[in-house]
Order: structure tokens, then C-alpha cells, then sequence
């Protein structure tokens, strides 16, 4: 569970920064670190883990948006 303290802080740190770049590789760490926990019997951390990693996804997004709106990225990047 040491790496799910360390994933949430730096997202956190991530977040509040704004900084998509982290985001997008937090987002694939988070996914993995799911898939490596699915089987332990934490329900309660597992189901704050889903919500923060939706939190994480959701943000990734917007930021990618606004990216593209600042004429950052492609305009029809997904």
C-alpha cells in the first residue's frame, strides 16, 4: 500500500500544479497499480483509489483541452 501513498501524493502534487505531463504518466501508473491490487481484500481503499483515479483521468482530459484551446496541442487530438 506504500505505493498507493506515494501515487496519491504526487498526484496531488501534480493537481495542484497543473501539470499535464505528470498527470498523463500518474494516470498510467494508477491504472496499473489498480490492476496489481485487484485481488486485495481493501475494499474501502480500493473503491477511494477507483474515485481518485477517475479524478485523475477527468483532469488529464480537461488539461488536454485546454491545451488545445491554447493552440498547445493538435485540434483534434483525443
Amino acid at each position: 500500500m506504500n505505493e498507493l501513498g506515494l501515487l496519491l501524493d504526487e498526484a496531488t502534487g501534480a493537481l495542484s500544479r497543473m501539470d499535464a505531463e505528470a498527470l498523463e504518466s500518474l494516470e498510467l501508473r494508477a491504472l496499473a497499480l489498480q490492476t496489481a491490487l485487484a485481488g486485495v481484500p481493501a475494499a474501502d481503499v480500493m473503491a477511494k483509489f477507483r474515485v481518485f483515479n477517475g479524478v485523475l483521468q477527468g483532469t488529464g482530459k480537461g488539461l488536454s483541452v485546454l491545451r488545445r484551446v491554447r493552440g498547445e496541442g493538435a485540434a483534434w487530438e483525443a
